[in-house]
């Protein structure tokens, strides 16, 4: 979305009536390019300071955002000056996309001092700085010299904002006539995206839409078009097209796409933001998961090659039994001295000879104890690869099941859950501070499901599984995909019989969350819990069971069912 000048004021009026009088009750700096403060003014809300490149932005959140354990410098500054005290102005430096805020809180000696926070949102320029007297406390972004050198903003110094871009101000109709009477037909977004100062490229585009549609050009009547975009009230809007998704202050009539119009731009602009930082956050954590285990997955594979690199050898090396026995067999026909030994191969239907390399510095009897000695040191790495590479398989088959719960996971929560099974299998490092050794916790996320009179539930983990199945009953119906990993799906009996049409939509929720939910005729084995049984010392969703039946069915979310 624009965060040029016009929609920041815009927005203005908004952000004075809900932040001025807030008390500040908390200060977090979740993440190198935010701030968020959590005020109080009746109600409990939180306001982020932005100052990332691509979601720079002064407005509120209904995130849940993470407190670091350590608190980074700014934000130790501003809870030593800011906490407690009271937001009570709030407004732009003029001509330039800064947003000042105001806060007058108590000293040690109960003094009342004004501090001011600068929140420059400037793309990749954006920042924060925290003043009092003018002076810089701290920023968020500590650089030598910001803006190519051309201004001064360290601790210490004098807060100066950026140097002007000598662009019109387009509140002054005089200045904008005059610009516009030198506009001599080139393209006209792009003249007043360089003559003028309030508007970001898209909202250009809207300008010249509107004006191209009063041609021919003329400067009063662009200026008419310009004057009534500026001071129209806002009607917040958020537009769908393509791909994309913008919330604007006004409707941009030139974008086609589907709208959603708000009463309020902040609540607006706080749904599109917080919704595109879950996303976000979610597939970075997935991303974060998913390349741990792809990495053990990588380290186990080479391991499995050496181990199959093992059987090769071996499989070749019963030729070097076979030249210890041919040795022996003719010990008679070899002197010292000799080099080879063509002998018969009587292993062979067919008269077949083999030569055989011999060392000359020993006997013939030696030279066959070599050969005996050079077979049974690989069938003794044989024997040995075999047990490694069972092993190596089932951490395969293992890290495969992870790496299923993780395709599975609909939320950051889920990811939580993963985490701490990595943590117990010893893939990932514990980063919790009570780094006390873990038990195995009780996990309640599974999904629910109705389906007519039976709940029905669904472990979208390893762990969720494995709680399941702990809490089941002996005689309630447990699903499962044959052959593949998928979620464990538990249908709660109680004593009665469960109908055909309810064991097949469990199959087919099961099935849909499988790795082959994109499948069709999957087959999903189901048997009573007490035939489940998990092995000791098993990976957690490890099981075996018997006494199963089979039933295909096609994947089906029943996303309808869910309670």
């Amino acid at each position: 979305m624009p965060q040029d000048l016009l929609t920041i004021q815009k927005s203005l009026v908004e952000r004075r009536q809900k932040l001025i009088g807030s008390k500040i009750n908390r200060i977090i700096e979740p993440d190198s390019d935010e701030v968020v403060l959590t005020l109080f003014n009746g109600k409990v809300f939180n306001l982020i300071i932005s100052t990332s490149a691509k979601y720079c932005r002064v407005g509120l959140t209904y995130l849940d955002k993470p407190s670091p354990l350590t608190a980074p410098n700014f934000c130790m500054l501003m809870r030593k000056y800011l906490s407690g005290g009271e937001i009570t102005g709030i407004d732009t430096l003029p001509n330039d996309r800064i947003i000042k805020i105001t806060i007058t809180n108590q000293n040690d000696f109960k003094e009342f001092n004004e501090y001011f926070l600068y929140a420059e949102i400037m793309g990749k320029y954006s920042n924060i700085f925290l003043t009092a007297n003018g002076v810089i406390l701290g920023s968020l972004k500590t650089t030598p010299q910001t803006l190519e050198g051309k201004r001064l903003a360290m601790t210490g110094s004098i807060y100066t904002p950026p140097q002007s871009q000598n662009k019109c101000d387009v509140t002054n109709k005089e200045q904008v006539l005059e610009v516009l009477k030198t506009y001599n037909g080139e393209n006209l977004d792009k003249f007043i995206l360089a003559n003028f100062s309030y508007f970001s490229p898209i909202t250009a585009s809207e300008l010249a839409y509107q004006i191209n549609k009063t041609l021919p050009f003329n400067a009063d009547t662009a200026y008419s078009v310009i004057n009534g975009f500026i001071t129209k009230k806002a009607n917040p809007v958020l537009i769908s097209y393509g791909n994309s998704k913008e919330v604007f202050a006004n409707d941009y009539t030139h974008i086609d796409g589907e709208r959603k119009y708000s009463q309020s731009l902040l609540e607006l602009q706080a749904e599109y933001y917080d919704k595109i930082q879950s996303e976000q956050v979610f597939l970075n954590g997935k991303n974060a998961i998913l390349s741990k285990i792809l990495a053990k997955v990588k380290k186990e594979e080479k391991k499995l090659y050496l181990c199959e690199e093992k059987e090769r050898e071996f499989n070749n090396s019963h030729k070097y039994k076979l030249y210890g026995e041919l040795i022996t067999a003719n010990l008679y026909a070899i002197k010292k001295g000799d080099s080879k030994l063509k002998a018969l191969n009587y292993y062979e239907e067919q008269e077949t000879y083999v030569e055989i390399p011999l060392d000359t510095t020993l006997t013939p009897a030696e030279n066959s104890q070599k050969y005996y000695k050079k077979y049974a040191k690989q069938k003794r790495a044989y024997t040995i690869s075999l047990e490694q590479k069972q092993e190596i398989l089932n951490e395969l088959n293992y890290l495969s099941s992870l790496k299923n719960s993780v395709e599975l996971a609909s939320n950051v929560n889920d990811f939580k859950e993963i985490e701490e099974e990595l943590v117990l299998a010893g893939l990932m490092r514990d980063n919790s501070p009570n780094k006390r050794k873990k038990q195995v916790k009780k996990h309640n996320g599974y999904t629910l499901y109705k389906i007519e009179d039976f709940s029905v539930k669904l472990g979208k983990n390893n762990l969720q599984n494995d709680e399941l199945l702990s809490s089941a009953e002996r005689l309630d119906v447990w699903l499962h995909v044959k052959n593949y990993h998928s979620s464990f799906v538990i249908i709660e009996t109680k004593g009665k019989e469960v109908p055909d049409s309810v064991l097949l939509k469990s199959a087919e929720i099961c099935a849909s969350h499988s790795e082959v939910k994109n499948g069709s005729k999957i087959e999903v084995d189901y048997t009573f819990k007490k035939f489940v049984k998990k092995p000791p010392q098993a990976k957690p969703g490890s099981v075996i069971y018997t006494d199963y039946k089979t039933i295909i069915v096609n994947p089906n979310s029943h996303d309808n069912l869910i309670i």
